[in-house]
């Protein structure tokens, strides 16, 4: 059967759409599981998961296929990012906190003053509940003597006065732990007011740093 000049050039367009595609095809390169370096135009599946290099026609790198991240790597990766979101987080709360010393005080004087005026609220606040205690006390001595009494007089002790003994002690120990909530307030409130004013100086003097660099300039 002979060939029309049609399908000649046919054969010939076909020819060379093949012979283009194959000069212009990717090489890749990668390393296997034996450590052997190995070049071709496509990757097997037992190599694909350990990355690779893209080569073109002259052997020049044009781009890096990662290798695939084992779950080990992937849970790091996720701690790792997390650490991260924390620790932004808190530099944007020490930002914040910056602001608001800056913008609050104009000076270590305000700040003391400040720190005075809450820890007497404070202290005020354990007197009151200092007296409130002297005064129980008081009734719970005369309630123990009465109590006594009845016990030394082989009498049987009144249901209402073991009652209010008990509500006075209960009462007590409250106040106890109220005194004892307030004194730790106390030092704390005593202990953010001194990073307050040494944060607050520090920020002054790099303001002061920076403006002198700002002139010389």
């Amino acid at each position: 059967m002979m060939i029309t000049w049609l399908q000649k050039r046919a054969i010939l367009l076909c020819f060379l759409i093949t012979f283009t595609h194959q000069l212009h095809a990717e090489v890749y390169r990668w390393i296997n599981q034996q450590g052997e370096v190995i070049y071709s135009d496509t990757v097997p599946p037992t190599d694909s998961k350990s990355g690779h290099k893209v080569l073109n026609e002259d052997g020049l790198e044009i781009r890096q296929v990662e290798p695939q991240k084992t779950p080990q790597q992937i849970r790091i990766e996720r701690l790792e990012a997390q650490k991260n979101r924390v620790l932004e987080k808190q530099r944007q709360l020490e930002r914040t906190r910056d602001n608001a010393l800056l913008v609050t005080f104009a000076n270590v004087e305000q700040i003391d003053k400040l720190r005075d005026e809450r820890v007497g609220l404070i202290d005020s606040a354990i007197r009151v509940t200092q007296a409130k205690i002297t005064k129980l006390d008081t009734k719970i001595s005369e309630a123990l003597a009465r109590k006594q009494r009845y016990v030394t007089s082989n009498r049987a002790v009144p249901a209402q006065l073991e009652k209010n003994i008990s509500e006075y002690l209960h009462q007590r120990s409250n106040l106890n732990s109220l005194i004892e909530h307030n004194q730790q307030r106390r030092e704390r409130t005593i202990d953010k007011f001194a990073q307050d004013r040494i944060r607050f100086q520090e920020l002054n003097d790099l303001r002061r740093s920076q403006a002198q660099s700002t002139e010389q300039f």
